[in-house]
């Protein structure tokens, strides 16, 4: 994830808190280590983050390789532009795009939830009311995407977010 040492200082409830790593501190980020949330097709993958500064809770997205080609930096600056752009309660906002050398780091909201996918894993019927909440959410997302001329190309489980505690969906990773 960085491309100087990090360097382990803390662990709080299985997850270990990092510090270091020259860029996330550009930006103000402890890195948590909470696991990949991701990895999608363009080679990207989505880590779990809190701003330094005021601990709020961030989504990186970056390249999985460290010389990424210029469509994969092409595709995370237009997602980048296109979440700034867009006002949906339903997509993530854009935070930051971050300069990575020679890659981009996209900092987003982390609008919390799990993908739908590990719904699955469950084994058990889901109420009603979260299917619903479910289906407003992405539709909510679709609908703000549509409106700006946005057509999602990987609309899936893996890329819908729910947090059943909230009752909110999100539609993500629109790259």
């Amino acid at each position: 994830l960085a491309q100087e040492p990090v360097q382990e200082v803390d662990r709080v409830g299985g997850v270990v808190v990092l510090s270091g790593g020259g860029s996330w501190w550009m930006v103000g980020l402890q890195v948590l280590l909470v696991n990949a949330v991701a990895i999608s097709l363009i080679a990207t993958v989505v880590y779990r983050a809190r701003r330094e500064e005021d601990s709020t809770p961030v989504v990186i997205k970056t390249h999985v390789t460290e010389a990424p080609s210029v469509d994969q930096l092409t595709s995370l600056r237009h997602e980048f532009d296109l979440l700034r752009e867009l006002d949906g309660r339903a997509l993530p906002k854009a935070r930051a795009l971050v300069d990575r050398k020679p890659g981009l780091a996209l900092v987003l909201e982390d609008v919390g939830g799990e993908p739908l996918t590990r719904w699955g894993r469950a084994g058990s019927p889901r109420p009603l009311l979260d299917v619903l909440r479910v289906a407003r959410g992405a539709l909510a997302g679709l609908a703000a995407l549509h409106r700006h001329g946005v057509v999602h190309r990987d609309i899936g489980p893996q890329n819908i977010l729910y947090d059943p505690e909230r009752g909110e969906a999100h539609l993500v990773d629109l790259s």
